[in-house]
């Protein structure tokens, strides 16, 4: 792998990285938001504070639904880089194959060519 393929490379660990964290610090932002607003206290602040808990909820779902995502994203990656390697490991298989193939062949020739020197009786003896 060349230089400037490493630099994407760590270049997108570096980005996905810090999408986990911006997800993971939104759930625990917006988890500690609704813990604070979940403390009962007079009712004239009722409704406000009802409204900020569904932002607080609708964040929480937002930031874990981008979490799965990248998630996915992850799982994904790795199940091609897996394909990728698997197929560079089929492909020294089958070489080795074609070469027992090839093998096989000069060999199966040569024994063509011993049976029928014995059977026409040139061979020298």
């Amino acid at each position: 792998m060349n230089e400037t393929a490493e630099n994407v490379l760590s270049s997108r660990a570096v980005d996905f990285k810090r999408a986990c964290d911006r997800s993971a610090r939104g759930m625990a932002e917006n988890f500690g938001s609704l813990i604070r607003l979940s403390k009962i206290t007079d009712g004239a602040h009722m409704s406000n504070e009802g409204l900020q808990i569904e932002v607080a909820s609708a964040s929480l779902v937002s930031s874990a639904e981008s979490l799965l995502r990248l998630i996915g994203e992850l799982k994904l990656t790795i199940m091609l880089q897996n394909n990728e390697s698997l197929e560079e490991e089929f492909g020294r298989g089958n070489e080795a194959y074609e070469k027992r193939i090839e093998g096989l062949k000069d060999e199966t020739n040569h024994l063509e060519m011993a049976w029928q020197c014995e059977y026409d009786g040139l061979c020298d003896q």
